[in-house]
């Protein structure tokens, strides 16, 4: 097995890890480093390894095992919401390349496309042999997928689909339908389907991955409570961040002061506990219950009780479906292209209510636990499989 080296510029400060083998055991360098400082860092990172060479303003790549050294090195982009999964994604894929001797080198666009695009161009003179990530600066996807296709470096890209990039994601189709019916039962149960007011938290930068999530959880409720009139469906759009869809909700909340019976559907835990939240603040005498979907809160102190129940797609570990994938290109047999959610990689979906939730393990506790036996978060931690 080659030696493993593991770069990690995640532009605030923190910990960077870069490994590199001794005679007998692994050393473990630590960097402390702010986004200012991170060309520093990569210019004391190069002179440590000897291996990392320094950026240029080419597009010329090494794809299939053929980075400047020999080894195989992994570009991690690090998509950089509030959402402590999306660390735990580049924690899982490098403890998962560091069993396959393999380089990684971690960055964060901070949901912004410019640097977004700077990544691109770093990941590129690097010349890593491919590059993973959750790539929601889809206006600059297109662009980054011709400039790493010309660079000869193949990307898997995480739940939102672009063309020439591997899919890897949950089967949102599924999600959004299973929650919206499972929250329709829930709230069959409680209200016997009385609902005034609907939000529903989009995001709508992620497109179809939105469309089947946010609209088809809307459209599950419904198929359980066919009597909720079209007019109590409202929309509020963020980024994907509660700074966002907090103020975006309140907006709506305030402009429909007579709705007592109130239910939040929405792309993410966050998005509906944005909304849970911006009740909470206006007060009143108007319940509000949401479901979520991808597991980023429920089951944690920091969800809502009014949060009744999500999805777990497991997010830290995208890592293992995606690493089938390179597995085979690290071997110089590339599967075939399967670029959407119709023939791309799927997840499935584990839709739990908040009581079930809190039966499985923390978000930390699955990194770890993913990333030492390389085994799929669903199997190992849905309660509903």
């Amino acid at each position: 097995m080659r030696p493993s080296r593991h770069l990690d510029l995640r532009p605030h400060w923190r910990s960077t890890r870069i490994t590199f083998p001794t005679s007998k055991k692994r050393a473990t360098m630590h960097i402390k480093y702010s986004f200012r400082r991170v060309a520093v860092i990569v210019a004391a990172a190069a002179l440590s390894l000897g291996a990392l060479s320094a950026c240029s303003s080419g597009d010329s790549g090494g794809a299939g095992g053929s980075s400047d050294d020999g080894d195989f090195t992994v570009g991690v982009l690090v998509a950089g919401h509030d959402a402590p999964w999306e660390e735990q994604q580049a924690d899982v894929a490098t403890a998962l390349a560091e069993k396959r001797g393999w380089t990684t080198i971690v960055l964060t666009y901070d949901n912004d496309p410019s640097t977004f695009t700077r990544n691109v161009s770093t990941l590129i003179s690097k010349k890593v042999d491919a590059v993973v990530g959750f790539m929601v600066a889809t206006g600059a996807n297109a662009a980054a997928q011709q400039r790493f296709e010309a660079a000869g470096i193949p990307v898997i890209t995480y739940d939102i689909a672009q063309d020439g990039w591997y899919f890897v994601g949950v089967d949102n189709a599924a999600s959004g339908k299973l929650n919206g019916e499972a929250f329709g039962n829930a709230l069959k149960e409680k209200w016997d389907c009385d609902v005034d007011l609907v939000l529903e938290g989009h995001q709508s930068a992620a497109g179809a991955v939105d469309e089947q999530r946010t609209g088809g959880e809307a459209e599950g409720l419904l198929s359980v409570c066919p009597d909720i009139p079209e007019s109590a469906f409202q929309s509020f759009d963020s980024d994907g961040t509660a700074a966002a869809a907090q103020p975006a909700a309140r907006n709506l909340l305030t402009a429909n002061p007579n709705a007592k019976h109130i239910a939040v559907v929405g792309i993410n835990d966050i998005n509906v506990q944005a909304a849970l939240d911006a009740q909470n603040q206006l007060g009143g005498d108007a319940e509000i219950l949401g479901w979520g979907q991808d597991g980023g809160l429920i089951g944690t102190d920091a969800a809502s009780p009014n949060m009744l129940g999500s999805a777990f797609y497991f997010l830290e570990g995208y890592p293992h479906y995606s690493f089938q994938i390179l597995d085979k290109i690290a071997a110089g047999n590339p599967p075939e292209m399967a670029d959407t959610a119709a023939n791309g990689l799927l997840i499935p979906p584990c839709v739990v209510t908040a009581a079930e939730a809190a039966d499985v393990p923390s978000g930390d506790e699955r990194t770890k636990e993913i990333g030492e036996k390389d085994e799929a978060g669903h199997d190992l931690f849905c309660p509903t499989k």
